[in-house]
């Protein structure tokens, strides 16, 4: 009132910094290079995919987002619980976490009985395999003449990682608060491993009424601000837009309302499997129930780019490995 704006612009600087200082906000602490040294001491050395072919150009980072990308039907889900039995069986000093919400945890223990026996009781595909596990488990492992000892051993195998507490399936559809709350409880136990989470698109928002990839920003902000702050690897599974609908389509930009999706991942992988049945080119490769399974790095913020590595993908199994020389 009195026309003098400097002053008036110097008591509302001095009334910010008053409201900042009672929230307890202060400039931070220098971080000594000591600190820093001590820190990439305890940080873990990027965890290796399973397969050599793969883990010559990725691995998935500590304090960091990874993404597995692919259309239904790909092997997204696939991909990601192979990763998972691969990290509990190769890092026996760690606890690995699956967030699921997509499946409940029922089919989740068959597909995973599925990939750790190799067993096809059903040699069509994966749905009429699952069923027959299911159907196995509920009446023919009773009858002394209807135990396959392949799938036993991988019941006792899996189930002693679950009693020790280094196989944990989760298939409650956390919002994103609750999933972030429960990051951060893991994230402060020390034997934390990869935490997977599929798939990121479907984790509800904090803000429903928000526009779609305002919300699906802030759910990858959070869930990164996790990562980081925790160290945790943090491998995700995501779907690409229906624009993708032939291998040379697998882009970065094609992941559906990608946005900061892939801004906010140092690894990203996009998957194209011959054999899908939405696969319009119709160019499957087979020999029997194998099909081929090619993953594409879009990105890797600690290597190179671009290339693509392909596995072999066995339909009724679910199992994906390396790819044999008879493909060649």
């Amino acid at each position: 009132s009195e026309g003098d704006i400097i002053g008036a612009e110097l008591a509302l600087s001095h009334g910010l910094q008053e409201i900042q200082r009672s929230r307890g906000i202060s400039l931070p602490e220098p971080v000594l290079l000591t600190d820093a040294i001590a820190s990439i001491k305890t940080t873990p050395e990027a965890y290796k995919t399973g397969w050599a072919s793969m883990d010559r150009e990725i691995g998935f980072e500590a304090g960091a987002v990874s993404l597995i990308v692919g259309r239904t039907r790909h092997g997204k889900t696939a991909m990601l619980l192979n990763l998972f039995l691969h990290h509990v069986r190769q890092y026996p000093d760690r606890r690995m976490h699956f967030f699921s919400y997509e499946e409940n945890t029922d089919s989740l223990w068959i597909k995973l009985l599925m990939i750790a026996s190799g067993v096809s009781l059903q040699k069509e595909e994966s749905t009429q395999n699952l069923r027959a596990f299911r159907h196995y488990l509920k009446e023919k492992r009773d009858r002394p003449d209807g135990r396959n000892e392949k799938i036993e051993k991988a019941i006792a195998e899996l189930q002693g990682y679950a009693v020790s507490g280094r196989l944990t399936l989760i298939s409650k559809p956390y919002p994103v608060d609750d999933l972030a709350s429960m990051l951060d409880i893991l994230g402060r136990r020390e034997d934390t491993g990869p935490v997977f989470v599929d798939y990121i698109q479907r984790i509800p928002p904090a803000q429903a009424g928000d526009v779609r990839y305002l919300q699906l920003k802030d759910v990858s902000g959070r869930l990164l601000d996790q990562a980081i702050d925790h160290k945790l690897a943090l491998i995700m599974g995501a779907q690409f837009g229906r624009s993708v609908n032939t291998r040379e389509a697998v882009r970065l930009d094609a992941i559906r309302e990608a946005g900061d999706l892939e801004q906010d991942a140092n690894t990203v992988l996009g998957l194209w499997n011959h054999g899908a049945k939405d696969d319009p080119a119709n160019d499957r490769q087979s020999q029997g129930s194998k099909e081929l399974l090619d993953a594409k790095i879009l990105k890797n913020r600690f290597g190179s780019n671009g290339q693509w590595i392909s596995l072999s993908f066995d339909g009724p199994t679910l199992r994906i490995e390396e790819l044999s020389s008879r493909w060649s």
